[in-house]
């Protein structure tokens, strides 16, 4: 009875090992069947973030109460945001091309300006507005001016565009009196603060506020593993054949050959290196511009693809919005949002950008993380417009004359070894470089001998 006990367990050890060599062969042969859109890329997996529209992403820096000389805006901008909703609610018909003869808008009148950050292609008004007009002339735009005359009966919204020699559009609104009645109701109802108007590069218009009352957030995150199945099935075609290697500068380097991600942090940078080459960068480069029809494809090509994977990481008050459309380079950056106040980040998380090449993804950065959960956080007291202005004026590092832009927003840090991230309310100027923050603590004061310490972080 013995022997056969033996005999028996012997014949299922046998049989277990068999078993194992298989399962361990078919898992070595296994591939998997990932589904290849047609720019290259796999659309099996997604992220845990969302899909946005251009209603979504479409949104101005800043909404103007024209009274005579005085500059109002909403004190909350999540109050502004709401707003802006409302404004996309209108219905818009008989459009028409500006002349170059006929006057400057609403001129000594009361009227609503929209900033955005970058220049608009008309056609993505199709998807912004209700339009009844089949045909829009194609031309771009980065403010839209309101009338709030009751009498108007023409000019009634007007598209500006940035370019001296660009092509202004005007519409009618179909429900005019009711849009002042919102107007007057914002400015009755909500709280208005002050915003000063300053001429910087190219006689180009900037609105800041007086006096900032930013308050700081401490955010809890979560990260996308760039080693995770899901994230390197979105970016290889083939996962399997991907090799890693630590980064010279840090991080790491994942590559098959024709496609390589750099993971610094908790940021990324993807590369198709089939989709490059010389030949094409110059055709891109020599690319016709201001046709409003290459802008909105470039519109509608990123959202999508970033859309394919549900790569939005918005939560709660954190979102993103259109900060930079480059027909010429085939680029567009998204800024990320808290309370619909610009993010800034020195080591790239405060973006996603998304370059084309040939119909297909040539370059692709984000984030490998999202804002959660928040807190409060110590206050942090901002320098006030005058102050701000004051300080720029006295710098040896700036000249008025060539920043691009001003803003103020939110510093992005990582609290290291503490599993948080801290939002500091801060003020950014834009230059040829890109967005730097101010030191809150700086003074026209600090300039000369101590000019070193105005730029120290909070």
């Amino acid at each position: 009875m013995r022997k056969k006990l033996e005999v028996f367990q012997s014949i299922l050890l046998v049989f277990l090992i068999a078993l194992s060599l298989l399962l361990t062969l078919a898992i070595w042969n296994y591939q998997p069947n990932y589904e290849i859109a047609e720019d290259g890329t796999t659309t099996e997996s997604k992220l845990s973030g969302e899909e946005e529209t251009k209603r979504d992403l479409i949104k101005p820096a800043h909404i103007i109460f024209k009274e005579e000389d005085q500059y109002l805006g909403l004190s909350k901008k999540e109050e502004e945001a709401e707003l802006y909703k409302n404004i996309l609610d209108v219905s818009l018909y008989n459009f028409e091309i500006v002349e170059e003869t006929e006057p400057s808008y609403f001129e000594g009148t009361r009227s609503v300006e929209l900033v955005f950050p970058t220049s608009i292609p008309t056609n993505a008004l199709y998807e912004m507005f209700k339009i009844d007009d089949r045909t829009i002339f194609e031309s771009y735009f980065n403010r839209i001016y309101i009338s709030l005359d009751r009498e108007k009966a023409r000019q009634q919204v007007v598209f500006k565009n940035q370019d001296a020699d660009g092509t202004d559009l005007t519409a009618t609104v179909q429900n005019f009196a009711q849009l002042i009645d919102l107007m007057d109701e914002q400015q009755i109802f909500e709280d208005l603060i002050t915003y000063r108007k300053v001429n910087l590069y190219n006689e180009r218009e900037v609105y800041i506020p007086e006096e900032p009352n930013l308050i700081g957030r401490i955010f809890r995150y979560t990260t996308v593993n760039p080693e995770s199945v899901t994230l390197q099935t979105i970016l290889f075609q083939n996962p399997s054949a991907i090799i890693s290697e630590p980064n010279p500068d840090g991080g790491r380097i994942y590559t098959d050959g024709n496609r390589e991600v750099v993971v610094q942090g908790y940021q990324m940078d993807f590369t198709n290196f089939t989709v490059a080459s010389s030949s094409d960068q110059q055709t891109q480069r020599n690319s016709p511009q201001g046709q409003g029809e290459l802008g909105n494809q470039l519109l509608n090509q990123t959202i999508n693809y970033v859309n394919s994977h549900n790569g939005w990481p918005v939560d709660q008050d954190v979102t993103f919005r259109l900060e930079e459309l480059n027909v010429s380079t085939k680029q567009t950056d998204y800024r990320m949002t808290y309370e619909n106040y610009p993010v800034f980040s020195d080591v790239g998380l405060d973006q996603i950008s998304v370059n084309m090449l040939e119909q297909s993804v040539y370059q692709y950065s984000r984030p490998l993380m999202k804002l959660t959960f928040s807190y409060d956080r110590r206050p942090t007291n901002l320098m006030s417009a005058e102050d701000l202005l004051g300080y720029l004026e006295e710098s040896d590092k700036y000249e008025l004359d060539q920043i691009l832009d001003i803003s103020v927003g939110y510093r992005l840090e990582e609290l290291v070894g503490e599993q948080y991230f801290d939002l500091i309310p801060t003020w950014n100027v834009e230059t040829f470089t890109g967005w730097e923050q101010i030191d809150p603590n700086a003074k026209p004061e600090n300039q000369g001998g101590n000019a070193s310490n105005a730029m120290e972080p909070n």
